[in-house]
């Protein structure tokens, strides 16, 4: 489990913070990971209390370990007395003592079936208390998740907020090539014609990617290995995007179609990095014209010569290219920081009648 400073001591003292929490993620998934270290460091630096731990994935469907993850986790949240829990993704289905929440960060479609209620391998998301909920957030309610809640005829709470990345300080990058990170999987991200886009710009020096192998080993030597291997993750995810200068988005069909944004989007604007992304209802809405846009469903010649274009472009206008990045970044920094997202759920959660 990890802790906020003194932890221990002020629970002997009885002098916690005014805003304090718990909060989980599962151990083996890599995005999730990272978004639970982003936490831990967002909670520190706002000297919010806070217990954490990161339930072993296969672990939590055993009854005998799934039992000992939940009463350890209740008898420190017995002393602790958090706010409220969060579970930092839907996989988590330990919910210990307390006023659970979860963070629905995914496209309808990888949550609920064609009867309008949670896939039956989400079934434990009915036991949550309140929904923190990114499609909420573009597109002001979320029907299927209403229905699930009124059946239950219980006051669950929609809030809608997008966890992602801390604040940095604002670099003015050079615009070098594009760097595309993590996996690719689903349509778009395993279409033929994308990856026949994606190779042809890596063959012509526009493009490098870093991430998990079996997914980017086909841009040949522009493939540079996984992120771990640039050092500590968190820290190599920024000092990678503003090597580059230049982040590519890439999401699968559902979730950009429904607007879910992947967290690359915020690494990418906090680092100062030019975005070059499909068309992306989230980054429409919020980011608008600060972000180059190419689509997604063209053949694999358009979005080569679209991406091409824009880098080039960036290259040939720098000074155009960082008033995109500044805008993107005073967006972000106004509305979307792990500070400010969490502010916001406190707030929201002290203002209601839990």
């Amino acid at each position: 489990m990890d802790y906020s400073k003194n932890f221990w001591s002020k629970a002997i003292e009885g002098n916690f913070s005014e805003r304090k929490f718990s909060f989980y993620t599962t151990r083996d998934r890599i995005g999730e990971g990272v978004l639970y270290d982003r936490m831990v460091v967002t909670a520190d630096k706002l000297a919010y209390d806070y217990s954490a731990f990161k339930f072993p994935e296969s672990l939590s469907r055993f009854w005998l370990t799934s039992h000992f993850y939940k009463a350890s986790t209740s008898i420190v949240n017995y002393i602790f007395k958090p706010q409220f829990n969060l579970a930092l993704t839907h996989h988590v289905s330990i919910l210990p003592i307390s006023y659970n929440i979860t963070y629905l960060n995914m496209p309808l479609d990888a949550l609920f079936g064609s009867d309008g209620d949670f896939l039956p391998q989400w079934d434990h998301l009915e036991q949550y208390d309140a929904y923190v909920d990114l499609y909420s957030l573009v597109h002001t309610k979320n029907e299927l998740l209403q229905k699930v809640i009124n059946i239950t005829g219980e006051n669950k709470p929609i809030i809608a907020l997008y966890f992602a990345k801390n604040e940095e300080i604002y670099q003015a990058l050079s615009f070098d090539r594009a760097l595309i990170t993590g996996t690719l999987w689903g349509c778009n991200r395993s279409s033929l014609r994308v990856a026949q886009s994606l190779k042809k710009l890596a063959d012509d020096g526009f493009l490098v990617g870093i991430g998990v192998e079996e997914y980017l080993d086909f841009l040949g030597k522009a493939y540079l290995g996984k992120m771990e291997s640039f050092g500590n993750t968190l820290e190599s995810l920024q000092s990678q995007q503003q090597k580059y200068g230049i982040a590519l988005i890439i999401h699968n069909q559902e979730h950009m179609l429904d607007g879910i944004p992947t967290s690359r989007i915020a690494e990418a604007v906090a680092s100062g990095a030019l975005i070059i992304s499909d068309q992306n209802k989230f980054l429409i809405n919020f980011f608008g014209d600060s972000v180059l846009y190419y689509d997604a469903f063209a053949d694999s010649d358009q979005i080569y010569n679209d991406i091409k274009s824009h880098i080039q472009w960036a290259r040939a206008h720098p000074s155009k290219a960082h008033a995109k990045t500044q805008k993107a970044y005073k967006i972000f920094m106004d509305n979307f920081t792990m500070e400010n997202q969490l502010d916001k759920l406190f707030a929201i959660i002290e203002n209601s009648s839990i």
